[in-house]
């Protein structure tokens, strides 16, 4: 499967870049929490990528977006299609 630059830059991909880059500092925020307030920004992390992902996969399905890398990142997304 060869996959296209345009397809490797395409919106939904991007944020699922973003989610991904994300990733650590959700680590490093709830692993130095130490008082309940703390667990508020990696919460806010979580949920901001949630709604990201429901984004993507909008843009995706509305725009057509549909990509070899993404169906491999959300095979059972892709799968109920």
């Amino acid at each position: 499967m060869r996959i296209s630059t345009k397809e490797i830059f395409t919106i939904p991909n991007c944020l699922s870049y973003l989610r991904i880059v994300l990733l650590p500092f959700f680590v490093v925020f709830y692993l130095r929490a130490e008082q309940p307030a703390d667990y508020l920004l990696p919460a806010g992390i979580i949920l901001f990528s949630a709604i990201t992902d429901v984004l993507a996969g909008f843009i995706a399905r509305t725009f057509n977006q549909r990509s070899g890398l993404g169906t491999a990142w959300h095979p059972i997304t892709y799968s109920l299609q």
